[in-house]
């Protein structure tokens, strides 16, 4: 059984194609530096990260509660971030199977979004550590 699943290759979605054009190949491999598995998990670290603080610090002094909200919302926003950017990969890779060799239009528009939404969710992460950091100072 071990040995059978070890024949089994691996399915990526990324593009293969092999282009002519420097700045497309270098376009392209942008492209697949972000994958679906580092989204992934800062999508679930981000609600974990959530799930503890609304758990664990129920009932603290007004300025710590102030923070934990505070933390707890920026990780709830990073979530959504993050997974509405997994999303997004996962459509642009459709559609660069679909259509096999995607145009330059539709590499560029897939770094500007799944780079943007996963900007916005690190942003959001360093607000939380932010508000962590100040939270457990006291």
């Amino acid at each position: 059984m071990i040995f059978s699943s070890s024949l089994i290759d691996f399915a990526f979605a990324q593009n293969d194609m092999t282009t002519q054009d420097d700045f497309i190949k270098r376009v392209d491999e942008l492209d697949d530096l972000l994958t679906s598995s580092v989204t992934a998990t800062l999508t679930g670290l981000s609600i974990a990260g959530a799930t503890f603080l609304g758990r664990s610090f129920s009932d603290k002094e007004e300025e710590t509660k102030r923070h934990t909200i505070q933390a707890q919302k920026n990780f709830i926003k990073a979530f959504s971030m993050f997974l509405i950017c997994t999303i997004s990969i996962f459509v642009f890779d459709f559609f660069e199977i679909v259509r096999g060799n995607p145009s330059i239009y539709v590499l560029i528009s897939d770094l500007i979004i799944t780079y943007g939404f996963f900007g916005v969710g690190v942003m959001y992460l360093i607000k939380s550590a932010k508000d962590l950091y100040i939270m457990y100072e006291r």
